[in-house]
């Protein structure tokens, strides 16, 4: 997840980080390259499933999707202020991730532009 999202934001939301100091707050025994949060791999896949739809509703996904969706918007505003401030002064703005790319883009004829939740839609739909 770190390696699409730094290509899509141009910056690590820290998801392997994250998840690593949860292993070793919860399970200290779990080595480096051993154990794995939620594995759903050993599980039939109706019932991987229904405990993947389940945890989509508990606090602590949502804080943690808010976490994210807040990342994101945060470099949209960032990314899309460097296009204006760049225009501003005549000079080209090159993107380094895909929505300084779609930012770049944006204004231009024949473009057209994406709102902020359309924008965060089709990141979420990419990670």
């Amino acid at each position: 997840m770190d390696a699409i999202t730094s290509i899509t934001l141009g910056e690590s939301v820290g998801a392997v980080a994250h998840a690593r100091s949860l292993i070793d707050a919860f399970d200290p025994d779990v080595d480096e390259f051993g154990g794995c949060i939620g594995d759903a791999t050993t599980m039939p896949p109706a019932i991987a499933y229904i405990v993947q739809q389940l945890l989509r509703w508990t606090p602590r996904f949502n804080a943690h999707y808010k976490l994210v969706v807040n990342r994101i918007f945060d470099r949209v505003s960032t990314v899309r202020q460097a296009v204006r401030e760049a225009r501003h002064l005549g000079e080209e703005y090159h993107g380094d991730c895909l929505i300084g790319m779609i930012a770049e883009k944006e204004g231009l004829a024949g473009q057209e532009s994406l709102s902020e939740w359309e924008l965060r839609d089709e990141v979420l739909t990419y990670i």
